[in-house]
């Protein structure tokens, strides 16, 4: 499982590295590599509440894909072999 702060470190990383205009997108189906472009991100505010132990129960955060409007469909194997987080 990969968290917010996860992904935020990573990306950090990646800015760090000079990437930080870099196009953001998804590569889905590592069986078959496609790619989508990042729209936005959402979470379900209502879902956040207190445990009985006081602690807040937090929602999953959606990474929401923009659809495939780009040269290719395709994304590459690699990146699914290769990629710096495990997911």
């Amino acid at each position: 499982m990969t968290t917010v702060a996860d992904l935020h470190a990573a990306l950090e990383q990646l800015i760090e590295n000079g990437l930080g205009e870099a196009e953001l997108r998804l590569a889905i189906q590592r069986n078959y590599p496609l790619t989508e472009l990042v729209d936005g991100l959402w979470f379900d505010e209502e879902q956040m509440n207190d445990s009985e132990d006081g602690e807040t129960e937090m929602p999953p955060v959606f990474i929401v894909s923009g659809g495939g409007d780009h040269d290719s469909p395709y994304a590459p194997r690699e990146a699914f072999e290769m990629s710096t987080l495990s997911f």
